[in-house]
């Protein structure tokens, strides 16, 4: 349940608990496998504000879903196909 991982964002930010690098990195993940780079790029940029380090592999991915390089190849997989099987 996507909504419920990021809401467990901010209930660490509520309690005053610094997220952990790991955890933003499964939610940015979690959103480029959305295909939400709008809350990708957020999460990226909190991640930073935080002091964590982003990798370049990380800030790319994201980036790459902002210009439409990170489309699925088989939409099937999505519920996209009105074809049956």
């Amino acid at each position: 349940e996507p909504d419920l991982a990021l809401k467990t964002l901010d209930d660490c930010r509520e309690a005053g608990i610094k997220p952990h690098p790991r955890m933003f990195a499964a939610l940015i993940s979690l959103c480029c496998r959305m295909h939400n780079h709008e809350r990708a790029a957020e999460l990226l940029e909190e991640m930073e504000g935080d002091g964590h380090r982003i990798s370049v592999s990380l800030r790319s991915r994201v980036n790459s879903l902002g210009d439409g390089r990170n489309q699925p190849r088989d939409r099937r997989m999505y519920g996209d196909d009105s074809r049956e099987m």
